[in-house]
């Protein structure tokens, strides 16, 4: 009765509340789990970390596919989407849609640990990580020394 009530749009409203149909208020479906039990909204959330290397901007010197070369600017890596973020002289934040080729941080940054420290893409593809994906240049030669800033998402539920 049910199912031909819903393609013919015959069944009564309390059958739709229980249905749990589109346009009719079924708020009472989504306070019990399927085992009659109230669900509880976490509205506390404990998130350690960022998903930006490093979390404030630090001036860096870009360096373009195309060999032009930029020099100061505010940057900062969005792990999470694997974009390179830089910020205007009016605070204004943008992605960066031009392929860089080198990242070089001027300046220390907050805690001091960013200066001359390079990143760089367009190494051989690895697992999920592409030739898109920058690394940090620990040293280079013959053989570079290659280190991946990652990102990691956890979700824990506590009983």
């Amino acid at each position: 009765m049910l199912l031909f009530g819903i393609v013919f749009g015959n069944t009564p409203n309390a059958d739709c509340q229980n249905a749990g149909l589109a346009g009719v208020n079924n708020t009472q479906q989504f306070m019990q789990d399927v085992h009659g039990r109230p669900v509880y909204l976490m509205t506390e959330y404990n998130t350690q970390g960022s998903p930006f290397y490093p979390e404030k901007y630090v001036k860096a010197n870009l360096y373009l596919k195309g060999g032009s070369v930029y020099h100061d600017i505010p940057v900062k890596f969005n792990l999470q989407q694997n974009l390179v973020l830089y910020q205007l002289a009016d605070g204004t934040e943008n992605a960066a849609i031009t392929p860089i080729q080198k990242i070089i941080f001027t300046d220390a940054g907050v805690d001091g640990d960013m200066l001359n420290k390079t990143f760089k893409n367009g190494f051989k593809s690895l697992d999920t990580l592409n030739q898109e994906t920058y690394y940090e240049v620990l040293d280079s030669g013959k053989i570079s020394l290659l280190k991946y800033h990652g990102l990691k998402i956890t979700d824990q539920k506590f009983y």
